[in-house]
């Protein structure tokens, strides 16, 4: 007898006797702990109606009942519980129950209790990732048709308003060029929530990037919107695209100050975490290690359970007709999970929201400033470029920019077009491949291998409406290989060419 009483006193799961009108007659020192007790008395005796005291939804204690009156026994029923602080978890339940041998009366139930909350919470971030991951496929897709277009746009209306004189013309023309560029930040959006955007991962300290951004900050919030922040002592490095983590602190901080119509107190803090942690749950994905961790807070709205459960879902929204895509922390999520981070996110209706994201520390050091590039205007020059691009549009536009500029160019419908047209001209005379990526019979890539076999000083500079991120990251291309994201215009993209053309091979 005294070893049962020792399994059941130091069993790691919970164990019960109740009655079926909902009162606890026995548990043990693990269902205690579970449920916040100091003691399996002091849980028996606070509690007397266990569907109302425990039970997060009442209707789930009276299914229980009917199941076990019905078939004698439940296993691994799955329900929310409320500790004894109102806290909630899930628990598993394997319970049966116990008659009277004589007269078959319902004595009680009896069974035991499991903690499954870390499971559930991995269990809903993989049922999210493999959402994404599906609506990624298809927005992936759209963008790259889409980037097409707009890359016409951009570029014959960038090339138009140097011919109109001011007046009413130019007017319209610049308003047509901000709507193409409102629909090109909305087409990189849908890149990233893809993972078809292009990256350029280098060392940041994540500091400055706050830091560096803290005037448009202060320009996009409202007056009466206070921003405080609150950076480590220590420099944060990490690996990442500049551009994608600019992206994400901007998203969070136009969010927060939606969140605050009448005004408020909005900040930004930064430090240094180690994984695990006691105050941060577990994360899918994410290994043990030392991580840099962004919150954003704000004492704004908050939302309610529901709404946090679709927020990362692209499109939706809680803001009116025309005021947000949806698409800003489905980008979020999307950016700090290819940058091997997670997001999470803690709110309550009425008191406010932080949302916090990790992504990992690395042992370099940041370069004293990040490199950028001069926004001058065209620069001209007489080399011979051969431009290989399916969309007709895109290829005319192209030519037109670079014979403008004094280049010799060459065009080509696809990659085994392109392949025969420089052996016709000489592959030793080409100075410039401009060749899309993704293109029927022969992509940009191979046609590129194939070229520089045999001129090996030929400059390449791919072109993609989206591409795979890997292969065009920093250190994945050659000396005199670039690449370069649709929709861009024509001063854009004669700077780039220059700049591939003077970036020497060797």
């Amino acid at each position: 007898m005294e070893r049962y009483e020792s399994i059941v006193e130091n069993a790691v799961e919970g164990i019960f006797q109740s009655t079926p009108d909902g009162r606890f007659l026995l548990v043990n020192p693990a269902l205690a702990r579970l449920y916040g007790y100091d003691s399996p008395a002091s849980l028996v005796q606070s509690i007397d109606d266990i569907s109302r005291s425990v039970y997060a939804d009442p209707s789930v204690r009276e299914e229980f009942v009917r199941l076990m009156e019905q078939k004698g026994e439940v296993r691994g029923m799955e329900y929310q519980v409320q500790r004894k602080d109102g806290s909630l978890i899930w628990i598993s339940e394997h319970a049966r129950v116990v008659r009277d041998p004589k007269t078959s009366k319902l004595l009680y139930f009896e069974g035991f209790i499991e903690d499954i909350t870390e499971r559930k919470q991995i269990e809903a971030q993989l049922r999210q990732a493999q959402k994404m991951d599906a609506i990624g496929r298809l927005a992936g897709g759209v963008a790259h048709d889409f980037n097409n277009i707009l890359t016409a746009l951009v570029g014959y209306s960038e090339i138009l308003r140097t011919l109109v004189p001011e007046g009413p013309a130019k007017t319209y023309l610049d308003a047509m060029m901000d709507g193409s560029q409102r629909a090109a930040a909305l087409c990189r959006q849908l890149l990233i929530l893809s993972r078809r955007h292009a990256v350029l991962p280098q060392v940041l300290d994540l500091n400055r990037v706050v830091q560096d951004m803290q005037k448009l900050l202060g320009r996009l919030i409202t007056e009466n919107i206070v921003l405080e922040t609150s950076l480590a002592d220590e420099t944060l490095s990490i690996r990442a695209d500049a551009t994608q983590i600019e992206q994400v602190i901007l998203n969070l901080v136009v969010n927060a100050r939606d969140a605050m119509p009448n005004g408020g107190l909005l900040g930004i803090s930064t430090r240094r975490i180690q994984i695990p942690d006691a105050d941060t749950p577990p994360m899918i994905g994410l290994a043990d290690g030392d991580y840099v961790e962004v919150a954003v807070r704000d004492n704004g709205t908050g939302m309610s359970a529901e709404v946090q459960s679709k927020l990362f879902e692209p499109f939706f929204t809680t803001k009116s007709e025309g005021k947000g895509t949806g698409l800003g922390l489905a980008t979020c999520y999307n950016i700090i999970q290819q940058n091997r981070g997670q997001i999470l996110v803690g709110s309550e209706l009425g008191q406010g929201t932080t949302v916090r994201f990790f992504l990992p520390l690395v042992p370099e050091a940041p370069p004293s400033r990040h490199p950028f590039v001069d926004g001058g205007g065209g620069p001209t020059g007489d080399e011979t470029v051969l431009v290989v691009e399916d969309d007709g549009t895109i290829r005319n536009l192209t030519s037109i920019v670079l014979e403008g500029l004094g280049y010799r160019v060459l065009t080509a419908e696809n990659g085994a077009q392109g392949l025969e047209m420089a052996k016709q001209f000489g592959c030793r005379q080409i100075d410039l491949l401009v060749a899309d990526v993704i293109m029927p019979q022969m992509d940009g890539r191979e046609l590129a291998y194939w070229l520089r076999l045999v001129a090996p000083e030929m400059k390449v500079l791919f072109i993609s409406g989206y591409t795979d991120r890997a292969a065009f990251s920093t250190g994945t291309l050659g000396k005199g290989m670039g690449f370069m994201q649709k929709p861009f215009g024509p001063a854009a993209l004669s700077r780039r060419v220059r700049e591939i053309l003077d970036e020497p091979v060797a």
